[in-house]
């Protein structure tokens, strides 16, 4: 039966998995936060772009178990989905630094993603053409 076919419980265990994932994003943003409110701007400045990486890595990490369990097409929408979430928390830390200096790593960090990401995109619609 149903029980016992074990492709659909593997893919019912990848696709759970993504469901933690994304309930534990907001709990890491908060400890950042709560971090990187104490420290001084040079050391927000220093400490910043590790947000953004840390939001790059929860992307391809929910990415990559989408595609695991057999679903790729979700894969856009958690890439929305992280990006999406993971700019109002840049607003926060926007709101939280001390300087604008201690901020603008992460814009620049941030601003490097979107330059990939585009890149990859006009890469694929190339190879996709011919």
């Amino acid at each position: 039966g149903i029980l016992c076919d074990h492709a659909l419980q593997k893919r019912f265990m990848l696709q759970s998995t993504v469901s933690l994932l994304w309930m534990s994003y907001p709990m890491v943003f908060t400890a950042f936060l709560a971090q990187f409110i104490h420290l001084t701007p040079f050391q927000q400045s220093m400490v910043a772009p590790v947000w953004t990486l840390t939001k790059i890595g929860f992307k391809k990490v929910a990415v990559f178990i989408m595609e695991a369990s057999g679903n790729p097409e979700a894969s856009g929408f958690l890439n929305f989905a992280f990006d999406a979430v993971g700019a109002v928390c840049a607003n926060v830390l926007f709101v939280a630094a001390a300087d604008f200096s201690a901020v603008a790593p992460l814009i620049f960090v941030d601003v490097v993603e979107n330059v990939a990401v585009a890149s990859l995109v006009l890469f694929r619609l190339q190879v996709y053409e011919q």
